[in-house]
């Protein structure tokens, strides 16, 4: 074959490589576009503002904990939360000892999940910004005295000031 016809070729082969490339990407993880922050915040059973800590256990599922330091929805600052990592393609995967913004949802079995198809990214994160001023006034952060835990059934003191999720919450997956 000619150099003028390996041309042609080599650049529709290398198309082609690009497009199964993105295809294969898409079917990593397909979710819409999250939504504004009020819309997010609205579907999420809990929003807040915590450290990742480190994880202690080995094996599926991983489990995230979290030290709330500011919340928006479903859970008080002060109080630690788990966050079950289920494995899948669309699991936001946290990093020990890093600021996050985390929206989380409920998962088939009530537990706590946070996704990459969420308005969850870490603290220092363009997004966060603009995210954080997009859901307006937050609690702020309890003395360490009053850290409570907060289960994936939810707070285990006290009831919550914060209102409960929703039913559509509650089903809510972000599992296909």
């Amino acid at each position: 074959m000619s150099r003028g016809r390996r041309r042609p070729l080599v650049a529709v082969l290398s198309a082609t490589l690009v497009v199964l490339a993105e295809v294969r990407a898409a079917e990593a993880c397909d979710c819409p576009r999250p939504a504004a922050p009020e819309e997010e915040l609205r579907k999420a059973a809990l929003v807040f503002e915590g450290r990742a800590q480190p994880v202690e256990r080995s094996g599926l599922p991983k489990i995230d904990t979290f030290t709330v330091t500011r919340s928006w929805k479903g859970v008080e600052p002060g109080k630690t939360v788990t966050v079950v990592r289920d494995g899948g393609n669309c699991t936001f995967r946290f990093e020990p000892d890093v600021d996050y913004l985390v929206f989380a949802l409920r998962g088939r079995a009530g537990e706590l999940q946070a996704t990459i198809c969420t308005l969850t990214s870490r603290r220092d994160a363009k997004e966060a910004e603009r995210t954080i001023a997009g859901l307006g006034p937050s609690t702020p952060p309890q003395p360490a005295s009053s850290v409570e835990t907060a289960t994936s059934a939810g707070p285990t003191a006290t009831p919550s000031p914060f209102p409960p999720a929703t039913e559509t919450e509650q089903s809510a997956s972000p599992l296909p």
